[in-house]
């Protein structure tokens, strides 16, 4: 689907809502999920889909308020909004969730990065390296971040 061009795929955007909506029924909570998935993705080319995709992850998450992904995406959706404290928020509650996943450490160091929260940030970014010691795109981070601190 996203190989096509940009009005090819907004022609599809309604069948591929049509499939969700019935893997949404059969399966609720994952769909959602894979639902959310699309509409971020297709929110590269039309922003105004990134709505869409929040409340998605919103039913998903008010169907089990314990799904990781689901704030993990939904943290990424926020971000592509500007809303940086309510991605945040969604960080943390992955974190709370899941808290031996380093990805979610690595957005939420991201986001206090953009916030010039810096040492929370290398707190999240250490957190996460604690984690998958061996991850040298984290590794890359703290030395960016430790960059951006000494100007």
């Amino acid at each position: 689907m996203f190989n096509k061009q940009p009005e090819s795929v907004a022609n599809d955007f309604e069948k591929e809502l049509a499939e969700c909506d019935k893997a949404i029924k059969q399966n609720p909570n994952d769909a959602y999920i894979g639902y959310g998935f699309r509409l971020r993705i297709l929110g590269l080319r039309f922003p105004e889909k990134y709505e869409l995709a929040l409340e998605v992850y919103n039913k998903a998450i008010a169907l089990n308020p314990n799904h990781f992904q689901a704030y993990l995406n939904k943290g990424a959706v926020l971000i592509q909004l500007g809303k940086y404290d309510l991605a945040l928020e969604a960080y943390n509650k992955a974190i709370e969730v899941d808290p031996s996943h380093p990805y979610a450490y690595n957005n939420k160091a991201e986001i206090l990065r953009k916030l010039e929260k810096y040492d929370l940030s290398l707190e999240s970014y250490n957190k996460a390296l604690e984690l998958e010691p061996n991850d040298s795109e984290t590794q890359a981070q703290i030395q960016a971040l430790d960059m951006q601190k000494a100007k």
